[in-house]
């Protein structure tokens, strides 16, 4: 690892198969931040396994890097992925209004979460 960014495959370990991904990006060092991001297929859904990746992620993150904040956005309507947050022990942080482009030009807001170390 260059300490830039950490790219991880979730996987069903009953039978190895991917069922998703998760990332460490975004790292801003004067901040001792970074960004948490992930994705599962709809079939993995609803049986723990991104709760479990994030959780793993982040107790890595702050047992083998100096990192004191990390942090995650979730579109409003995404419930799922806010349940998953903070069943890994982030809190809402901040609501962005219009940060994320949506299809056909316009604009969604966006759920800022954080976890702190400690």
């Amino acid at each position: 690892m260059a300490g830039e960014r950490a790219e991880l495959s979730v996987r069903d370990a009953a039978s190895g198969a991917f069922a998703g991904h998760i990332q460490l990006m975004n790292i801003v060092p004067p901040l001792a931040q970074g960004m948490i991001g992930y994705g599962l297929h709809n079939r993995f859904r609803g049986r723990g396994f991104m709760t479990r990746a994030v959780r793993l992620l982040a107790d890595w993150a702050y047992a083998a890097t100096p990192l004191h904040r990390l942090v995650a956005g979730t579109a409003v309507h995404n419930t799922a992925s806010q349940r998953v947050l903070e069943r890994a022990g982030f809190t809402r942080e901040a609501l962005i209004k219009e940060l994320l482009p949506a299809p056909g030009g316009g604009r969604h807001d966006d759920v800022q979460w954080v976890r702190l170390r400690g």
